[in-house]
């Protein structure tokens, strides 16, 4: 006989089966980071996309730093913020609905850009090889404030007493950790500080 009229039905909706495809990462600033994807093939959503996770992680110095942040909805985008200086990350994405979260897209390695060093060098010490010379030596900017490649140093020698109001910044070339200055009054007091660069 006939078939009866066709009664409309659908399915319950499921977790996704598949990870959101194409993650993209930039570092608009050395503590922040903007992920970008595109959404779950089509096939593979099993219902309505209502959020995103996105997961990420750091296992080196300075800390174990990881994190899980939910999108407000279906949004393509989110950024990641107050993380460190300089350092990589692993980031990984994936896609819910109302019945849970689907796999994770693989990890995406990306690094936060540089900045200055939020520290100055330690241990400065001074002594005078000669009586218009002083050689300036200090330990490195400690590792979690370096906030990227330390590139040189800056040695700044002042004395406001007589016979002048000598005033200096003296480079390095180079990272190195020790600095002779040359061309002082003899038996004068200066004060002498040091700062580091990176490249930022």
């Amino acid at each position: 006989g006939p078939f009866s009229e066709p009664v409309p039905f659908t399915t319950q909706e499921d977790e996704p089966s598949a990870p959101p495809q194409n993650v993209t990462v930039v570092s608009p600033s050395s503590t922040s980071l903007m992920v970008s994807w595109q959404p779950v093939p089509a096939v593979d959503q099993n219902g309505n996309l209502t959020s995103y996770e996105v997961e990420y992680s750091q296992s080196t110095f300075p800390s174990n730093q990881t994190g899980l942040v939910m999108t407000s909805g279906p949004v393509l985008s989110l950024v990641l913020e107050g993380l460190h200086e300089y350092v990589e990350y692993s980031i990984r994405v994936r896609a819910y609905t109302v019945e849970g979260p689907g796999p994770f897209s693989e990890p995406v390695p990306f690094t936060t850009q540089e900045d200055e060093p939020s520290a100055p060098p330690q241990n400065v010490t001074v002594v005078s090889p000669s009586s218009t010379s002083l050689m300036v030596s200090w330990q490195p900017v400690p590792a979690v404030d370096q906030n990227g490649d330390l590139t040189s140093y800056e040695v700044e020698y002042s004395q406001s007493t007589f016979p002048s109001n000598q005033t200096g910044l003296v480079m390095t070339s180079g990272p190195v950790l020790s600095l002779v200055l040359e061309g002082l009054h003899e038996y004068v007091e200066y004060s002498i500080r040091v700062r580091a660069y990176t490249v930022e």
